[in-house]
């Protein structure tokens, strides 16, 4: 009994089981399993993939799992967050393809299996809940779009969401649907998502994402993070130390565009600073997107700390800063990285260039050198150089957003080195007060000998007025300020170049009274000691109050003493220290006493200020003091318009201060100045570099500003200057207005200021200001000037930004009121396109803003903003727009609904829009796809948000009936257009789901009242509700509804949300079909529809609507008595549905059948409805079974089979009915397209006929089908038979054309009078006449194919007679392709329901030899057998096969006395060939031949055979000399089988007599056949020895000696002829002109081009076959060559068996199908002039020529061309040597000659006194590939059995003789190999009874007759080999390691009965894969399973039957399955379909 499991428990499957149990279910190996009831060796569960399947399977198939808490959690669906569980969804759906592109091999398989890496990783980080908020949410937002993408790609299901929350589509409005929709295929589609390693995931997740948001928005600030890893230089012995300065070098402008980096080294290489050890990092920061393009390099400069020179004792021990090294590395390629990229680092190494001392005043331009790769001032890097290692990586974004989201980067060392200027993007707050001087060059050479040649250091300082140094000079960010610095001393160079940047950090308040010293001082290489010798200086800041300007300064140099000590800096600071200061200055620019200048000396400098508090324009310095300029205020404020935005911006705040001052106090003078100033100013700040300005505007206003009479200025000026738009300059007048909404937010700050000053609270004079203000601007509006467009179109953009300003002294509504006066004093009609999407933008701005989600200020703007819209779209202005702003509207009013009423709104919306918008869409174009998306959505929102009072509202606003019906028409006509040509992208599914459930909802809703409004027989009543059930069809059958095709997963996930909405609809068609009572009748047309939802596969559907046809059936019987209409109806509709539309199934014709017949039960005319429903049921199978076979024809050529017979099944359903022509003319195209794909011929002119017999020779006329186009009945009829005789002559089967040709032939004599197609059509009768006569035809081979067990019906317990070609060997496989999962049955009966428990299907493969009735045309004529044999296999309907076997006691002696023939007739239905390859059989009879009437069968066949040889070779001698040869040697001198004594002694005895009196006559007539067959060899050996060449001479005495001994034993006259040499032997000349063509011994290379009328076919020995065949495939160009070319035979080819005597050659049809060659070439070439025997050289040149070029490259070795014995040498070498000497013109050799080159002949024992026949070349054994039965059988048809089938007793019995190649090869088969059909019957005898006893070793028996065919082999094995075999591998198999026994089940309920369980079936196969993703770590279990108890049971159904078990693909041999009882209850046995 089954026990329900308490706990939870789960299991993986370990091994397969195919679950072909009762209620079992298939397992594979690492199935999740849930197991829920458990019995002793049995589990009853599901899968966990599979979870509605639910069965049983054996626990020993199963590993258990132990409990855990979240087990199930695990193995089902989480239940987390909605994220996680969308992502548990798609990688579900992911993994299933990822095994499907895995297995085809597809490239895309690497980039699925990362992104589901990808989001693994990320649901780990999103379940663990550790991820701060906004880590989490750029998370989800990664997650969505990698969803998105890779759905995309996968053409999957895109997931809506928002910012990575997944939206619920019932939630939101169907405009938002659709954007999230569109903005989600727009994003994946442009851009590929970032596959983020999961080493760095966790680092810099939300960085990441925060690049990808820079992307989106382009980023305006980029920054270099640079990581030095190793530092290797060597600074030479005197090296103290290193400093190596890192800095941006820009190639393009030749400067430096960083500050420098500075890192200091000790001697050793480390970092003075240890805890900067492997932590030497910093951030070039502040690169512009401009510098991105720019060729930029990173350099570093080394200097190291030493002395001058090499320290010698206690001397110069001073370190100076001297040059050392320099590196460059470009980091272009790095800048163009793309941005969010995966890989955004790249590693470097630095080659390190040391300086060569005398080319030190180059160290400041090296980089540039190494850069322009000029070293030739350059030592190189050495070996100790080993350089620098570093890595930089390229960082997106402001600095302060990468802190956060990348904190590990910015750790406390890092140093940052901006950029020297200003950034593109200047980020509020950020003070900088820097000054960054540069030392350029300087020129000390003086004619003093004092300073020639100075080692100069330059120390450079920052002084203050009091002569006191600042500490403000810095190197770096991260170094301590000092306050003087020191340049690098270049040795003996008086004009050094340094190039070196210092920042200097000047105070703001110290920098108006500072100044920059710079002392020069020479530095002795051998005193420890520096001497100032001059000096200069500059001051920071000019005489104006500006900052030094930016750029490169000359400064004066001046003398000084070295001991001066510059204790007061007003001394020298009276001096000029430039150029421009000599002006200014009252002392001489030459100096004084103290202070002495050389006018040739110079120092050069550059300076750069980047300061937010200092500025460099004089302009704004003196509007900064405009108190002190008053005069000239009006200049310096119109001059401030013209300072640019970077100057303005770094002042910001004092120049407001100021303007706003002015406007205060100067009101009447300079306010217009001030106001423009401060217009420029705000339009300034709208520029995208100072976008970030905006914020330290409104902290301005909102903290500093502090006017309080600017309002009234403000609102002043702004009324003139819109009054007098047309006077002001248009560009200040338009950026005024772009400008109003800061100066609206200062004039509101001013009056709230004012209030405040004066504590009055009243709003009025404002209010009345700004209405005042806005009537002038609807004025500027109501203009129709061209010159105002910019500025109505400014305005009209910036008013829904505005609106938010105005909302702070206004309520919304009257804000809203503004807006709406504005737009309605704009002219209605004529507006230019600019301003009229001006207008309608300014409206979406507003709809968009919070004034709409206001309910007062909403009721103000709705309705004119509706009436706008809707005279833009009936005038079709700028309707895309429209569009857009009614989703916009609609979008709004749904989230507003969620909150309070919008039932008012709505109204409005529907009354203003509803009407239009149908109209529209009816109206739009289908190409323009967009906007049909977005007016669609728009259509179904605002049906969504209707309610049951807005449809009666509707429903009221029609006065008249036929506008409302008109309008549901509309409506219902532009539902159906959506749902059939399907609007939305396949992949939105929610989006069309989302659509489907409105759509459902409005046409519940529109017609609703349907039947008590518009129910008449009134035409357009009648067409309403046409359209509706057109619109339910439509709707239920579009193929987004279709759930059944798609996941689970999936189905799963719509039903959850929206349901079935098909059986919805299905359900309102039933109920609308219900209330039309007794107007059902009108809607007969709608048969077809609903025929095709009863096809969708859902029962509950099928059950509703299958009745309305029933209902429409009685209205078609009640109106015309007849099923006529409908019948047509269905078989149209149901040929295209399922056929072409692939719907209905099988399932679907049992409910047709089922529900029909049900209702029909009822009926008074139930006969007539029954058969009606019987056609259509049977219709419906047909199509099914085609539909199936063709869905699963993988190739061409796969279930090629089937569909013909399903083909063939539909032309019989359709071929009476004579309104279906076309349908029935489409299936025979179909059919003769398959046969010609199979290159099946003569079937395909035999489809092609059938259509021809329908036709006449009229005029009438044809419309066109499917080949044809429109054309007269006797044109098609014509163009039909010329293909049917094209398709004929390709298929040789000529006899059909000719009576075609004939037929056409009368018509053109003697109807059309063509006497030019007539001549066409006569060449091509005679043509087949000549094909008949001459060329070689392969009969066909017939087979029985019987089919047992669980096939299609088509199939199942039916038998068929295949015809299948002569090489063909492809039947059996063919037919396990068709049905997999059968098996070739071979044993002799047919198989018993035990079999076909253990396997439900079985084929049996039988060959069968055709009986051909004779015709009447041949009776009493002698036909030709070329003439008559085609007749053999051809118009057939009668078959047989036979099955040899002994009754009674055997004879060992002599097996024909018991040997009896079971012979089983079968006959067709139709003859073949015919339409199909097989024909079913109808009728099957089975009789036993006695022994003594198969000798006589036998006999009479061999002497028919034999008579046939004689003629033909005395037709064509030449041809046929071998064949008569070989035959007359089988015959007369038999070596197998002991000849026609068997026969003698089996029944020509007196005890035979005695016993059989009633046989007699039987006996007398079986030795007139011997005898006759005796007068027949003795003819052909007559004949032979006149064509006989000498070689044969031995053979023809042989032959001659034999044939008198067999004739003498029968009384016969012996027949003296002379031995010595025959005829032809006489004349060697002319033997060998006869016999060189035909004595050739080898390989004939078969031609497939026919002999000519002289010649008759060749036989040849059958091992020849298979080569020639391959031989002729592999050289196809031979097929038009008229000559045959002999070669070699293979190594594995017999030689010798070509002159074999007992070789017996065939008939034409009994021959081996390889047999049929054509003879060796004639003559060289063919021509009417020349006969074969005239040109002997000719044809030899020729023979010898093709020949050559045949043989095959590798010569054949001595042991392939001669026998056992050395001296014997082949034919063909002989024949090559006679030829030789023929060529060679000598002297002809004697007959012994002859002899003396053939091997002497070997006596025979004793008993025969006739002379020794001379023994011939022995033969080599043969090969495994070919069966000595192949060699010696008489290849007959009816024993060419593929599978070794019995064949009948041979045709005659000839003498035993065995020789020694044949006893050494392998047997066809052997004593052993018996059949057993009864007690009575041990064995089959041979086929040829040996001559003295039972057959020797080698001797092969017959094969068996009983044992069905194997197509698959070419050779067969005997059976004791094969036992052998199977032993020998059930050895090795049974080593393996073996699983645990599968427990066995009872048969039997009852406990009392004991069980026999199945035996076990052992497998074998590879080892078993452990997938990694596999639960089970361990080795399937070991050791026997537990005993089962006798019975279980499934609730009510017990186990069943036992089943077959098949290998697993396991090392390790599976458990054995467990045995099922049979159920008493069972009521049918399992079988799959097909």
């Amino acid at each position: 009994m089954w026990t329900q499991t308490t706990d939870i428990k789960q299991g993986v499957a370990i091994w397969n089981f195919t679950g072909k149990v009762e209620c079992g279910i298939p397992l594979t190996i690492g199935d999740a399993i849930q197991i829920e009831a458990e019995t002793e060796g049995w589990f009853r569960g599901y899968c966990i993939s599979n979870p509605t399947k639910k069965g049983i399977f054996p626990a020993t198939h199963v590993h258990l799992i132990p409990p855990r808490k979240d087990s199930l959690k695990n193995l089902s669906p989480d239940g987390g967050s909605p994220i996680t569980q969308v992502v548990s969804v798609v990688l579900k759906e992911w993994n299933a393809i990822l095994k499907t592109k895995f297995l085809n091999k597809e490239l895309w398989v690497e980039d699925l299996r990362d992104n589901m890496l990808k989001l693994i990783d990320y649901r780990r980080q999103v379940m663990s809940g550790q991820l701060p908020q906004e880590q989490m949410r750029e998370a989800k937002a990664d997650i969505t779009r990698c969803i998105d993408w890779v759905n995309m790609r996968l053409e999957l299901d895109l997931v809506p969401n928002v910012d990575g929350d997944f939206i619920d589509p019932r939630a939101c409005s169907v405009v938002e649907l659709y954007k999230v929709h569109l903005a989600s295929f727009e994003q994946t589609k442009t851009r590929k998502p970032t596959i983020i390693p999961t080493a760095v995931v966790d680092v810099g997740l939300a960085s990441q994402s925060q690049s990808q948001r820079l992307r989106d928005s382009e980023a305006f600030a980029h920054h270099i993070h640079f990581h030095l890893k190793n530092y290797a230089l060597n600074l030479g012995e005197n090296g103290e130390g290193s400093e190596a300065f890192f800095t941006l070098f820009d190639v393009d402008e030749g400067r430096y565009i960083s500050e420098r980096f500075l890192a200091r080294f000790n001697k050793h290489g480390s970092p003075f600073d240890f805890e900067r050890l492997g932590n030497i990092t910093a951030i070039f920061s502040d690169i512009s997107n401009a510098d991105l393009e720019r060729d930029i390099y990173l350099t570093c400069h080394v200097t190291k700390l030493a002395p001058l020179q090499k320290p010698s004792g206690k001397k110069g021990t001073t370190c100076y800063r001297r040059p050392h090294a320099c590196g460059v590395i470009g980091i272009k390629e790095l800048l163009q990285l793309p941005q969010g990229g995966p890989q955004d680092t790249k590693d470097y190494e630095m080659k390190m260039y040391t300086i060569q001392e005398k080319a030190e005043n180059e160290f400041s331009s090296l980089h540039e050198n190494i850069v322009r790769k000029q070293t030739t001032k350059i030592a190189g890097s050495n070996t100790a150089n080993i350089g620098i290692s570093l890595s930089l990586r390229i960082l997106h974004g402001h600095l302060e957003q990468l802190k956060i989201s990348k904190p590990l980067l910015f750790d406390k060392n890092l140093v940052v080195a901006r950029k020297i200027g200003f950034s593109d993007y200047i980020v509020p707050g950020d003070l900088r007060n820097d000054l960054f001087v540069t030392l350029r060059s300087a020129d000390l050479e003086s004619k003093s000998s004092q300073i020639k040649k100075n080692n100069v250091e330059v120390t450079f300082c920052v002084v203050n007025s009091k002569g006191r140094k600042l500490q403000c000079v810095s190197l770096g960010d991260g170094e301590s300020e000092k306050d003087e610095y020191h340049s690098v001393v270049y040795r003996s160079i008086s004009n050094p170049m340094w190039n070196e940047t210092v920042r200097l950090g000047i105070p703001i308040d110290n920098f108006k009274d500072t100044h920059i010293r710079f002392e020069f001082r020479h530095c002795s290489a051998r005193k420890d000691e520096k001497k100032l010798f001059a000096f200069a200086f500059m001051r920071s800041m000019k005489n104006d109050g500006t900052a030094v300007e930016d750029g490169e300064h000359e400064l004066f140099v001046y003398k000084i003493s070295e001991h001066y000590l510059f204790e007061s800096p007003d001394e020298y600071l009276r001096l000029p220290y430039c150029s421009a200061e000599v002006t200014r200055s009252s002392v001489s620019p030459l100096g004084n006493e103290a202070f002495s200048r050389n006018l040739k000396e110079n120092f050069f400098v550059r300076t750069t200020v980047c300061s937010t508090k200092l500025t460099q324009n004089i302009d704004l310095r003196c509007l900064l003091a405009w108190r002190e300029h008053q005069h000239t205020l009006r200049d310096i404020l119109r001059r401030v318009t013209k300072v640019g935005g970077q100057d303005i911006v770094v002042v910001l705040q004092d120049i407001l201060d100021a303007l706003f001052s002015i406007l205060d106090l100067k009101m009447e003078e300079h306010g217009r100045g001030a106001f423009d100033a401060l217009v420029y100013i705000i339009t300034v700040l709208g520029d995208t570099r100072f976008k970030s300005f905006t914020k330290v505007m409104d902290a301005y206003i909102d903290n500093d500003f502090s006017s309080t009479f600017a309002h009234k200025s403000l609102v002043y000026f702004l009324k003139q200057i819109i009054d007098n738009a047309l006077k002001e300059a248009a560009d200040f007048s338009i950026n005024m207005l772009r400008s109003m909404q800061y100066l609206f937010k200062f004039i509101f700050r001013s009056h709230s200021l004012f209030q405040r000053a004066t504590m009055d609270a009243h709003l009025g004079d404002i209010q009345d200001a700004i209405r005042t203000l806005f009537s002038s601007i609807n004025k500027l509006m109501n203009q129709s000037e061209s010159q105002l467009r910019g500025h109505q179109m400014t305005m009209l953009r910036n008013f829904s930004i505005l609106s938010s300003e105005l909302q702070i002294m206004y309520q919304p509504e009257e804000v809203s009121q503004f807006l709406v006066d504005m737009i309605t004093n704009m002219p209605r009609d004529g507006l230019p396109q600019s301003i009229l999407q001006a207008k309608l933008q300014c409206m979406s701005g507003t709809i968009n803003s919070d004034l709409f989600k206001h309910q007062l200020s909403r009721k103000v703007l709705l309705e004119p903003c509706l009436e706008q819209l809707k005279q833009h779209i009936q005038n079709k202005e700028e309707y895309k727009m429209c569009i857009d702003i009614l989703g916009d509207i609609l979008a709004s009013l749904h989230t507003i609904g969620k909150s309070e009423s919008i039932a008012n709104e709505v109204s409005i919306v529907v009354r203003l829009l509803l009407q239009d918008t149908i109209l529209f869409l009816s109206q739009l174009h289908a190409s323009d796809t967009e906007t049909n998306e977005r007016c669609i959505a728009c259509l179904l929102d605002l049906l969504g948000l209707m309610t049951e009072d807005h449809y009666r509202e509707v429903k009221e606003s029609f006065r008249e009936k036929d506008r409302h019906r008109d309008f549901i028409s509309k409506l219902l006509k532009l539902f159906r257009t959506y749902t059939e040509r399907t609007i939305y992208r396949a992949t939105w599914v929610s989006m069309r789901m989302r659509a489907n459930s409105l759509i459902l909802a409005a046409s519940r809703n529109l017609c609703h009242d349907l039947p008590s409004t518009f129910l008449s027989n009134e035409h357009r009543d009648v067409n309403l509700w046409l359209h509706y059930f057109r619109l339910a069809v439509s709707f239920i059958t579009q193929p987004c509804l279709q759930l059944e095709t798609f996941t689970e997963v999936k189905q799963d996930r719509i039903k959850g949300a929206f349901g079935d909405m098909r059986i919805e609809m299905a359900q309102e068609i039933v109920q609308k079909w219900t209330s039309l009572g007794d107007f059902k009748s009108l809607f007969r047309d709608m048969t077809r529809p609903f025929l095709e939802v009863t096809m969708v596969r859902e029962s509950e559907i099928r059950c509703a609507i299958l009745p309305i046809i029933f209902d429409i059936m009685c209205c078609e019987k009640m109106e015309k008595g007849t099923f006529d209409q409908l019948e047509d109806d269905l078989i149209d509709k149901l040929d295209t549905m399922v056929c072409q539309e692939k719907k209905g199934d099988e399932a679907y014709t049992k409910y047709f059948n089922n529900i029909l017949l049900e209702r029909l039960s009822s009926q008074p005319w139930r006969d007539e409805g029954e058969l009606f429903v019987a056609k259509v049921t049977r219709l419906l199978e047909r199509l099914i079974d085609y539909r199936q076979v063709y869905d699963h024809m993988a190739t061409e050529d796969d279930n090629r089979h089937l569909l013909l017979h399903c083909i063939l099944n539909l032309m019989n359903f359709y071929k009476d009915d004579a309104d279906r022509e076309d349908i029935y003319t489409r299936y025979i195209y179909m059919l003769e397209e398959l046969h010609l794909k199979g290159e099946d011929y003569t079937e395909a002119a035999h489809s092609l006929k059938v259509l021809a017999n329908n036709l006449n020779w009229s005029k009438r006329k044809l419309k066109a089908d499917d080949k044809h186009s429109d054309q007269l009945e006797w044109e098609r009829k014509e163009s039909l038979y010329l293909e049917i005789i094209r398709l004929l002559d390709r298929g040789e089967a000529w006899e059909f054309g000719i009576p075609l040709c004939k037929e056409l032939s009368e018509q053109y004599e003697k109807k059309l009078f063509d006497y030019a197609k007539l001549s066409d059509i006569l060449k091509t009768q005679a043509q087949f006449y000549d094909n008949i006569r001459q060329k070689q035809r392969q009969p066909e081979k017939f087979f029985r194919i019987c089919f047992f067990g669980n096939f299609p019906q088509f199939r199942k317990s039916r038998q068929f007679v295949y015809r299948v070609k002569q090489f063909d060997q492809s039947l059996q496989d063919r037919l396990l392709d068709d049905f997999p999962q059968a098996k070739i049955w071979n044993k002799k009966n047919p198989p018993e329901e035990k079999d076909l428990e253990d396997h439900d299907q079985y084929i049996e493969v039988r060959l069968v030899l055709p009986l051909p009735d004779e015709k009447e045309l041949f009776k009493g004529q002698q036909v030709p057998e070329k003439i008559k044999s085609f007749y053999t296999t051809n118009e057939v309907t009668s078959f047989k096969f036979d099955r040899p076997f002994n009754r009674g006691t055997k004879d060992k002696e002599n097996e024909f006395k018991t040997l009896w023939v079971e012979r089983t007739i079968v006959r067709t239905t139709e003859p073949l060939p015919g339409l199909l390859r097989w024909v079913e059989i109808e009728k099957s009879d089975t009789v036993e031949i006695k022994p003594i009437l198969n000798a006589i069968e036998a006999m009479e066949e061999k002497n028919k055979d034999l008579q046939n040889k004689v003629e033909m070779c005395r037709v064509d001698p030449e041809s046929n000399n071998i064949q008569i040869s070989q035959a007359l040697q089988g015959t007369i001198d038999a070596a197998v089988q002991g000849g026609t004594e068997k026969y003698r002694k089996a029944f020509m005895t007196d005890e035979y007599r005695a016993e059989h009196p009633d046989d007699i006559g039987l006996v007398f007539k079986l030795e007139d056949l011997i005898k006759q067959q005796l007068n027949i060899c003795d003819e052909g050996l007559c004949l032979y020895g006149e064509i006989a060449i000498k070689e044969m001479l031995p053979l023809y005495q042989l032959l001659n000696g034999k044939l008198a001994e067999l004739r003498k034993s029968y009384g016969l006259p012996v027949i003296q002829r002379g031995v010595s040499t025959p005829p032809s032997a006489l004349n060697p000349n002319t033997a060998a002109q006869k016999g060189s063509r035909n004595t050739v011994v080898g390989n004939p290379v078969k031609s497939y081009k026919r002999a000519t009328d002289s010649q008759f076919p060749m036989q040849t020995n059958p091992l020849l076959a298979s080569r020639i065949d391959r031989l002729s495939l592999m050289n196809p160009s031979s097929s038009n060559q008229s000559t045959t070319f002999y070669r070699d035979l293979p190594n594995n080819r017999n030689l010798s068996t070509i002159t074999d005597p007992s070789a017996v050659i065939t008939s034409p049809s009994q021959r081996h199908p390889d047999d049929h060659l054509p003879s060796p070439p004639s003559s060289p070439r063919e021509s009417p002039c020349v006969s074969p025997r005239e040109s002997p050289k000719g044809k030899r040149k020729l023979w010898a020529t093709a020949r050559q070029s045949f043989l095959p490259t590798k010569s054949l070795s001595q042991d392939d061309l001669l026998s056992n014995k050395p001296q014997s040498r082949s034919f063909f070498h002989r024949r090559r040597e006679s030829s030789t000497q023929d060529r060679s013109s000598t002297a002809s050799t004697s007959s012994s000659d002859s002899l003396a080159n053939f091997d002497a002949p070997e006596p025979t024992p004793a008993a025969p006194p006739d002379p020794p026949p001379p023994q011939l070349p022995e033969r080599r054994p043969l090969t495994q590939n070919h069966t000595p039965s192949q060699v010696i059988e008489p290849p007959r048809t009816h024993d060419q059995n593929m599978n070794g089938d019995d064949a009948p007793p041979p045709p005659l019995p000839v003498k035993r003789e065995q020789r020694k190649s044949l006893t050494e090869g392998p047997r066809r088969g052997g004593a052993e190999y018996s059949t057993p059909r009864g007690d009575d019957i041990e064995e089959v005898p041979p086929l040829l009874p040996p001559k003295g006893g039972t057959p020797s070793k080698g001797v092969a028996s017959p094969p068996k007759c009983d044992t069905p065919v194997s197509l698959s082999s070419q050779s067969s094995t005997p059976t004791n080999e094969l036992n052998s075999i199977d032993e020998q591998h059930h050895r090795r198999t049974s080593t393996s390691k073996a699983p645990p026994p599968v427990p066995t089940r009872p048969r039997s309920r009852n406990p009392m009965e004991t069980p026999s369980p199945s035996p076990s079936t052992p497998a074998s196969g590879s080892p078993t894969a452990q997938t990694p993703d596999s639960p089970v770590s361990r080795p399937p279990p070991k050791g026997d399973p537990p005993p089962l108890p006798r019975q279980i049971s499934i609730g009510d159904s017990p186990i069943g039957t036992p089943i077959h078990n098949s290998s697993n693909g396991n090392a390790n041999t599976p458990p054995p399955i467990p045995t099922r009882p049979k159920s008493t209850h069972r009521d049918s046995t399992d079988g799959t379909d097909m």
